[in-house]
């Protein structure tokens, strides 16, 4: 079950940043679109390092967690940019107004 729950996570978010990247350049927001494209890329290469290390493959047996938690933080990073500017350019909300007396 774990490893089931994990799969939206490992490829949704390379996924998504991707696709904000393209979506961050049509709109002439070069730099979050190079840190989306950034994520999406450094996200697909640290999970094939960490899925190597879990292979056993000599060289990267003792680093596969290490890679999984960089693919990790790199992803959650993203989100919590990607969140932060959806705040910052969100409506500001109506104030409540009291009851009439």
């Amino acid at each position: 079950m774990h490893n089931l729950a994990a799969i939206p996570v490992f490829l949704g978010l390379p996924a998504a940043a991707a696709s904000y990247s393209w979506r961050s350049f049509r709109t002439g927001q070069r730099g979050f679109g190079l840190y989306s494209a950034g994520t999406a890329i450094t996200m697909l290469a640290t999970m094939a390092l960490a899925s190597a290390g879990f292979s056993q493959s000599p060289r990267l047996v003792s680093l596969g967690g290490l890679f999984q938690r960089a693919s990790i933080v790199t992803g959650f990073a993203w989100l919590t940019a990607l969140s932060a500017r959806a705040l910052q350019h969100a409506p500001a909300t109506l104030t409540a107004q009291p009851p009439a007396t």
